[in-house]
Protein backbone atom coordinates (compact mmCIF):
# COMPACT_ATOMS: atom_id res chain seq x y z
CA UNK A 1 0.00 0.00 0.00
CA UNK A 2 1.80 3.32 -1.14
CA UNK A 3 0.95 6.54 -0.33
CA UNK A 4 -1.98 7.43 -3.17
CA UNK A 5 -3.48 4.21 -2.80
CA UNK A 6 -3.92 4.86 0.83
CA UNK A 7 -5.25 8.47 -0.50
CA UNK A 8 -7.68 7.12 -2.72
CA UNK A 9 -8.91 4.93 -0.08
CA UNK A 10 -9.14 7.36 2.12
CA UNK A 11 -11.55 9.73 -0.29
CA UNK A 12 -13.78 6.60 -0.88
CA UNK A 13 -14.07 5.67 2.31
CA UNK A 14 -14.95 9.82 2.91
CA UNK A 15 -17.64 9.93 0.49
CA UNK A 16 -19.41 6.10 1.42
CA UNK A 17 -21.53 6.10 3.50
CA UNK A 18 -20.69 2.43 4.22
CA UNK A 19 -17.91 0.10 5.23
CA UNK A 20 -15.77 -0.20 2.18
CA UNK A 21 -14.06 -3.69 1.30
CA UNK A 22 -10.77 -3.87 3.30
CA UNK A 23 -7.72 -6.51 3.42
CA UNK A 24 -7.83 -7.98 6.90
CA UNK A 25 -4.20 -7.04 7.66
CA UNK A 26 -4.76 -3.00 6.23
CA UNK A 27 -3.62 -1.28 9.10
CA UNK A 28 -0.43 -3.95 9.67
CA UNK A 29 0.56 -3.26 5.35
CA UNK A 30 0.57 0.24 6.20
CA UNK A 31 2.68 0.33 9.59
CA UNK A 32 5.26 -1.99 7.56
CA UNK A 33 5.26 0.88 4.87
CA UNK A 34 5.90 4.11 7.42
CA UNK A 35 8.75 1.71 9.00
CA UNK A 36 10.84 1.55 5.79
CA UNK A 37 9.81 5.37 5.55
CA UNK A 38 11.28 6.11 8.85
CA UNK A 39 14.44 5.15 7.76
CA UNK A 40 15.81 8.26 5.81
CA UNK A 41 17.64 8.52 3.68
CA UNK A 42 21.11 10.24 3.55
CA UNK A 43 20.49 13.27 0.74
CA UNK A 44 18.72 16.14 2.96
CA UNK A 45 16.66 16.62 -0.03
CA UNK A 46 15.19 13.33 -0.40
CA UNK A 47 14.76 13.32 3.61
CA UNK A 48 12.57 16.44 3.31
CA UNK A 49 10.30 14.78 0.89
CA UNK A 50 9.90 11.62 2.91
CA UNK A 51 9.05 13.36 5.45
CA UNK A 52 6.35 14.88 4.58
CA UNK A 53 4.93 11.69 2.77
CA UNK A 54 5.04 10.31 6.23
CA UNK A 55 3.35 12.97 8.11
CA UNK A 56 1.14 12.85 5.40
CA UNK A 57 0.32 9.24 5.44
CA UNK A 58 0.24 9.19 9.02
CA UNK A 59 -2.86 11.23 9.14
CA UNK A 60 -4.33 9.83 6.52
CA UNK A 61 -4.18 6.10 8.24
CA UNK A 62 -5.57 8.26 11.90
CA UNK A 63 -8.28 9.60 10.16
CA UNK A 64 -9.29 6.88 7.97
CA UNK A 65 -9.60 4.90 11.30
CA UNK A 66 -11.41 7.22 12.84
CA UNK A 67 -14.36 7.17 10.24
CA UNK A 68 -14.50 3.35 9.85
CA UNK A 69 -15.01 3.79 13.74
CA UNK A 70 -17.55 6.06 13.68
CA UNK A 71 -19.59 3.58 11.03
CA UNK A 72 -19.24 0.50 13.09
CA UNK A 73 -19.83 2.38 16.22
CA UNK A 74 -23.37 3.50 14.22
CA UNK A 75 -23.93 -0.04 12.61
CA UNK A 76 -23.29 -1.64 15.83
CA UNK A 77 -25.75 0.90 17.40
CA UNK A 78 -28.05 0.41 15.05
CA UNK A 79 -27.97 -3.35 15.02
CA UNK A 80 -27.07 -3.47 10.74
CA UNK A 81 -25.10 -6.41 9.90
CA UNK A 82 -21.37 -6.20 8.70
CA UNK A 83 -19.66 -8.26 6.43
CA UNK A 84 -16.70 -8.77 8.54
CA UNK A 85 -14.81 -11.51 6.53
CA UNK A 86 -14.93 -8.65 3.28
CA UNK A 87 -15.11 -4.98 4.94
CA UNK A 88 -13.06 -5.24 8.27
CA UNK A 89 -9.58 -5.78 9.24
CA UNK A 90 -8.85 -8.36 11.95
CA UNK A 91 -8.81 -5.55 14.64
CA UNK A 92 -12.61 -4.58 13.61
CA UNK A 93 -13.89 -7.11 13.78
CA UNK A 94 -12.62 -7.67 17.21
CA UNK A 95 -14.02 -4.48 18.18
CA UNK A 96 -17.46 -5.39 16.96
CA UNK A 97 -17.25 -8.72 18.63
CA UNK A 98 -16.63 -6.61 21.88
CA UNK A 99 -19.26 -3.84 20.85
CA UNK A 100 -22.17 -6.61 20.63
CA UNK A 101 -20.77 -8.68 23.98
CA UNK A 102 -21.20 -5.22 26.09
CA UNK A 103 -24.27 -3.70 24.53
CA UNK A 104 -25.74 -7.03 25.28
CA UNK A 105 -24.38 -7.02 28.90
CA UNK A 106 -25.40 -3.61 29.90
CA UNK A 107 -28.20 -3.51 32.42
CA UNK A 108 -27.31 -6.45 33.73
CA UNK A 109 -25.18 -5.53 36.67
CA UNK A 110 -26.78 -4.97 39.88
CA UNK A 111 -25.66 -2.06 42.30
CA UNK A 112 -24.42 -2.45 45.34
CA UNK A 113 -25.66 1.03 46.48
CA UNK A 114 -29.27 0.08 46.58
CA UNK A 115 -30.60 -1.81 49.39
CA UNK A 116 -34.19 -2.50 48.57
CA UNK A 117 -35.66 -4.10 45.43
CA UNK A 118 -38.03 -0.94 45.36
CA UNK A 119 -35.18 1.46 44.09
CA UNK A 120 -33.76 -0.71 41.86
CA UNK A 121 -33.44 1.37 38.59
CA UNK A 122 -35.55 0.19 35.94
CA UNK A 123 -34.30 -0.74 32.46
CA UNK A 124 -36.38 -1.14 29.29
CA UNK A 125 -34.84 -3.51 26.72
CA UNK A 126 -35.76 -2.35 22.73
CA UNK A 127 -35.63 -4.51 19.91
CA UNK A 128 -33.49 -3.60 17.03
CA UNK A 129 -34.85 -5.87 14.35
CA UNK A 130 -37.49 -8.36 13.65
CA UNK A 131 -35.96 -11.34 14.17
CA UNK A 132 -35.33 -10.36 18.06
CA UNK A 133 -38.93 -9.08 18.53
CA UNK A 134 -40.17 -12.55 17.13
CA UNK A 135 -38.38 -14.11 19.34
CA UNK A 136 -39.28 -12.26 22.33
CA UNK A 137 -42.89 -12.36 21.90
CA UNK A 138 -42.38 -16.31 21.07
CA UNK A 139 -40.79 -16.55 24.35
CA UNK A 140 -42.90 -13.50 26.57
CA UNK A 141 -45.31 -16.41 27.71
CA UNK A 142 -42.76 -18.61 29.49
CA UNK A 143 -40.37 -15.28 30.69
CA UNK A 144 -43.53 -13.34 32.49
CA UNK A 145 -45.09 -16.90 34.48
CA UNK A 146 -42.07 -17.67 35.24
CA UNK A 147 -40.72 -17.65 39.34
CA UNK A 148 -36.97 -16.64 39.75
CA UNK A 149 -34.68 -18.55 36.80
CA UNK A 150 -35.35 -19.66 33.96
CA UNK A 151 -32.97 -22.75 31.76
CA UNK A 152 -31.69 -21.23 28.22
CA UNK A 153 -29.64 -21.70 25.81
CA UNK A 154 -25.90 -19.82 24.56
CA UNK A 155 -25.90 -18.80 21.37
CA UNK A 156 -23.05 -16.82 21.27
CA UNK A 157 -20.28 -16.37 23.94
CA UNK A 158 -20.89 -14.08 26.68
CA UNK A 159 -18.37 -12.80 29.47
CA UNK A 160 -18.45 -13.55 33.46
CA UNK A 161 -21.04 -11.11 34.80
CA UNK A 162 -23.09 -10.80 38.18
CA UNK A 163 -26.27 -11.76 38.16
CA UNK A 164 -29.53 -10.35 39.74
CA UNK A 165 -28.85 -12.97 42.47
CA UNK A 166 -25.56 -11.09 43.01
CA UNK A 167 -24.17 -14.95 42.16
CA UNK A 168 -21.30 -14.82 39.35
CA UNK A 169 -22.05 -16.58 36.02
CA UNK A 170 -19.52 -17.61 33.15
CA UNK A 171 -17.98 -17.10 30.80
CA UNK A 172 -20.36 -18.94 29.17
CA UNK A 173 -19.54 -20.61 25.80
CA UNK A 174 -22.10 -21.02 22.79
CA UNK A 175 -24.22 -23.87 22.81
CA UNK A 176 -24.31 -24.02 27.16
CA UNK A 177 -27.56 -25.15 28.77
CA UNK A 178 -27.59 -22.55 32.46
CA UNK A 179 -30.07 -21.65 34.53
CA UNK A 180 -29.86 -17.83 35.25
CA UNK A 181 -32.48 -15.08 36.71
CA UNK A 182 -35.33 -14.20 34.90
CA UNK A 183 -33.64 -10.56 34.07
CA UNK A 184 -30.45 -11.68 33.03
CA UNK A 185 -31.81 -14.27 30.52
CA UNK A 186 -34.56 -11.93 29.53
CA UNK A 187 -31.82 -9.52 28.30
CA UNK A 188 -29.66 -12.45 26.45
CA UNK A 189 -32.44 -13.59 24.58
CA UNK A 190 -33.60 -9.82 23.58
CA UNK A 191 -30.13 -9.71 21.97
CA UNK A 192 -30.41 -13.00 20.33
CA UNK A 193 -27.49 -14.25 22.58
CA UNK A 194 -29.69 -17.01 24.44
CA UNK A 195 -32.74 -19.36 23.96
CA UNK A 196 -35.27 -19.96 26.31
CA UNK A 197 -35.92 -24.37 26.65
CA UNK A 198 -37.71 -24.27 29.75
CA UNK A 199 -38.83 -22.70 33.18
CA UNK A 200 -37.88 -23.54 36.52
Amino acid sequence: MDYRSLYELWLEERASSTLLEIPADFYISIDGKLAKLYRKPQNLEWAEIVDEIIERMEFLRKDLAQLRLTKILNSVISNVPIDMERRCTWGERRLIKDLRKSIAMLGMEKPNILDTQDNLPTTSLQEDSDLESNQIEENSDAINTSQGNLIIRILEDVEAFVGLDNKLYGPLIKHDIVRLPVGNAKALIAQGMARIIETS
